[in-house]
């Protein structure tokens, strides 16, 4: 019954859903997920995997491979994705928020992820 009532469908990844389970039992404060920022002006700017809200609030981003790889959309190289993908952190940055990212290597070995979202996240 507790699994079915931390299952979360807005997981948008196996590598999130671990994510969420790390942090729990990490004892961090539950993130909202799949959280849509838009700047002062209301316009859209990114959905992000992870959101905590602080000051300033922190976005936390899980980074797979597959969209470097096979989930490629068409007629774009593994390069023109990342370079679309740090043009979007910058924008996340401009609007004043702390973004931390991850890999599946944080997440087998997670002490410096966690180090790096606690000394970002208010105290719970």
């Amino acid at each position: 019954m507790r699994v079915a009532r931390f299952a979360d469908g807005r997981a948008a990844s196996p590598g999130e859903s671990r994510s969420r389970v790390l942090f729990h039992a990490a004892g961090l404060p539950a993130p909202d997920l799949q959280r849509e920022v838009r700047d002062a002006g209301g316009r859209w700017c990114a959905t992000v995997d992870f959101w905590w809200d602080g000051s300033p609030p922190v976005v936390g981003e899980f980074d797979g491979e597959v969209k470097y790889g096979r989930l490629l959309p068409p007629g774009r190289t593994a390069g023109q994705v990342i370079t679309e993908e740090k043009i979007r952190e910058d924008r996340l940055r401009d609007l004043g928020l702390h973004v931390v990212r991850w890999t599946w290597r944080d997440l087998d070995a997670p002490a410096a992820l966690l180090t790096r979202l606690r000394t970002r996240l208010p105290p719970r």
